[in-house]
């Protein structure tokens, strides 16, 4: 239940939240509302709630009834049940009764009643005030001066951890608080990532018992918080308040008075609700200037990895009478990580390597050198494909942090088209025959390089008879979109190789972009693209 203070004496109503707890009312101070003037008997009436009710009700019973409280101008002589929207007044107060409707069986509004459970689970004490942002903050010279000099301060500070210090170092300043804590995020969602504060003797402060519930209603909720009395021994009252930013709060300040401190009141609340628009606005700015750094940064590595697969594809692609290689790359928007590379062994048979490397974007890089080293010092020393698996499953669980690799290997001969191959993680292998009908060569069990220490990668012995075709992909490939965002899809992708079977290498991958050049060309590719086609062509009799 919610009841809206409105004093004749005073220029803005408060806001009181209570729930599941009787409300004592009077001039009395031991009164849970307290309604401070000699026109109001020291106890005059208690607010009871239902608890036999399936919704929130309230019943206002009057206790002395020489002053009787009136409701649409008539005296309460007797137990009454409130409704929402009524009005009590007594002397020069007027207290307006807000309750919650009933959940009705089946309700069209669940969204609603949800939050409703959410306030329920997060309950104010007895007597607790809460206000809107919106409305009108009242600033004495003398604060509004320190408010001056605290936002100088706040303005100076060049990252958030700083922010939360220097707000803490204002707050106790501008209020005499014994206790000031701040919490802040980068973003309009998502927990509070830095957290701190500060005694009023200079040591660090402990969170306050409510946080949870400060966080709810401060920053999803949009609400500051005066608790008239706190049950958390050695506090007085405490206030709270969002730290706004220009989609959702950033963050929540908390203040709180000793025992022997002058409670904090509606003037304190003003100058921390003051001071809470300053310490949001500052963090909304060092929020943007992180984010424009790490998008700078971001640029930076991306353009790192470019340089280095620039440098480790090969320049030009060996080439055998019996065998023809053709590839395709591009550059993904937003991360990559291919690599690959064809060599022509001492023995005259052909090497090829299709890679991934997972990761972050200079684990990318750095993965992608150590790849193509390992694949030609085991070209040199003609290491089988599954040995080869091997050593990338070294390499890459070696690094800092480990990495995975998805990555295809194999070796041919120009001559017979007898071939061994081995696969490990998310590269495609397609065998495309004659007439144009596809057989993976993917092993779909075996896990990334890296993924699993001393696992034992299968090579599988194939043959490419002359006129077939053998294409690689990589896992951007099949997850490029179209302008309109729409992927690709791995069976499109697989459709599309096939239709150029029986052609060269090179005139079935300009097949492959022509048919796919709203996705590989003019699409979107938030990763490498890379494809590689082999091909034997038929002999001439």
């Amino acid at each position: 239940m919610r009841i809206i203070l409105t004093d004749q004496r005073e220029t803005q109503p408060r806001s009181l939240e209570f729930s599941h707890a009787a409300v004592s009312i009077g001039s009395d101070s031991s009164n849970i509302l307290q309604l401070p003037s000699t026109g109001v008997p020291g106890f005059l009436a208690m607010l009871m709630p239902h608890h036999d009710s399936d919704h929130e009700k309230w019943s206002y019973i009057p206790i002395d009834q020489s002053v009787p409280a009136m409701l649409d101008g008539e005296p309460i002589r007797q137990q009454t049940v409130l409704s929402d929207g009524d009005e009590i007044r007594i002397d020069r107060f007027q207290m307006k009764f807000e309750l919650p409707p009933p959940a009705a069986a089946g309700s069209s509004e669940p969204g609603a009643l949800k939050i409703l459970q959410r306030v329920r689970e997060h309950p104010l004490p007895p007597g607790s005030e809460t206000h809107r942002p919106v409305e009108e903050i009242v600033l004495k010279p003398e604060a509004a001066r320190a408010l001056a000099r605290a936002s100088l301060a706040l303005s100076r500070c060049e990252d958030i951890p700083a922010l939360v210090e220097a707000a803490s170092d204002a707050l106790l300043e501008l209020l005499g608080a014994r206790r000031v804590w701040v919490g802040l995020r980068r973003g309009p969602a998502g927990g509070l990532e830095f957290t701190g504060g500060k005694m009023r003797d200079g040591s660090l402060a402990p969170e306050p018992p409510l946080r949870a519930t400060f966080e709810y209603r401060c920053m999803q909720r949009g609400q500051q918080i005066r608790i008239i009395r706190c049950e958390e021994e050695g506090v007085q009252n405490c206030l709270a308040a969002p730290l706004p930013g220009s989609g959702a709060a950033l963050g929540i300040a908390y203040v709180d008075a000793g025992t022997n401190d002058r409670p904090l009141g509606p003037v304190e609340m003003d100058v921390l609700a003051a001071t809470a628009e300053m310490i949001g606005a500052c963090a909304e700015r060092l929020a943007e200037e992180h984010g424009a750094f790490r998008r700078r940064l971001a640029s930076a590595e991306l353009a790192l990895l470019r340089e280095t697969q620039t440098r480790v594809d090969p320049s030009h692609l060996p080439t055998w009478p019996g065998l023809q290689v053709a590839a395709f790359a591009r550059c993904g928007d937003e991360r990559g990580g291919d690599v690959y590379d064809v060599t022509r062994l001492p023995n005259g048979l052909a090497a090829v390597t299709l890679a991934h490397v997972r990761g972050d974007v200079i684990g990318a890089a750095i993965g992608i050198c150590e790849v193509r080293s390992a694949f030609r010092v085991a070209s040199f020393h003609a290491d089988p494909p599954h040995i080869l698996m091997r050593e990338f499953g070294v390499l890459m669980r070696a690094a800092h942090p480990p990495r995975q690799l998805d990555a295809a290997a194999m070796i041919i001969n120009p001559r017979s088209g007898a071939a061994e191959v081995c696969t490990a993680g998310n590269i495609g292998v397609l065998a495309i025959d004659e007439r144009g009908e596809p057989h993976l060569w993917t092993t779909l069990d075996a896990p990334p390089a890296g993924a699993q220490e001393h696992y034992e990668y299968a090579r599988r012995s194939v043959r490419i008879p002359e006129g077939h075709s053998v294409a690689l992909f990589s896992p951007g490939a099949a997850a490029a979109m179209d302008p309109e965002g729409n992927p690709l899809g791995r069976n499109r992708l697989i459709e599309a190789l096939c239709d150029g079977f029986g052609q060269p290498a090179s005139a079935a991958v300009e097949e492959l972009l022509a048919d796919l050049a709203s996705f590989f060309r003019e699409g979107r590719a938030k990763d490498d693209i890379t494809v590689l086609m082999l091909h034997r062509p038929v002999t001439a009799v």
